[in-house]
């Protein structure tokens, strides 16, 4: 597990610890915003994240979509702002909040690179056979290859 990331907005904490991530709705924004409340969501749980900078004028949001979580109610757009998966910022706080952005995405993306899978011996064998037959390999480097893996077990 890597560091854990901690940071404050305006409507709520969000704390990433490499597993999950826990959003803590407080302070006063959160009375127009959807309430208080706390929620821990497994990183496997997360979809995709939302993300509205933040400017002078108007906060910005980072958003955890979830299954079943689209962003609609009755038919219609749902303001995200009023998720309880959503935390919103003041731009004195944006660039704590692109850090955890970006260490979700990263993490979100690691999950997602497929497990690295070495054939078995055997099964190495036989491609460098195949190899040898196709006259890619001539005899002695499929012997050295085939010496090789079997000095492997």
């Amino acid at each position: 597990m890597g560091r854990i990331v901690e940071v404050k907005g305006y409507t709520g904490t969000v704390v990433f610890d490499g597993q999950s991530l826990t959003i803590v709705r407080s302070g006063m924004g959160v009375v127009t915003q959807g309430g208080r409340g706390q929620i821990r969501i497994p990183l496997s749980s997360v979809t995709a994240v939302m993300w509205k900078p933040a400017n002078p004028l108007v906060n910005g949001y980072i958003h955890f979509s979830i299954p079943g979580s689209d962003g609609r109610t009755r038919g219609r757009s749902a303001n995200v702002r009023l998720s309880q998966n959503t935390v919103s910022f003041l731009s004195s706080q944006m660039k704590e909040f692109e850090a955890l952005r970006d260490a979700v995405e990263a993490a979100i993306q690691r999950g997602l690179q497929p497990p690295v899978v070495t054939a078995s011996i055997p099964d190495q064998i036989a491609q460098y056979a195949a190899l040898r037959d196709q006259g890619i390999l001539t005899e002695e480097e499929f012997a050295a290859k085939k010496a090789s893996l079997l000095s492997q077990t």
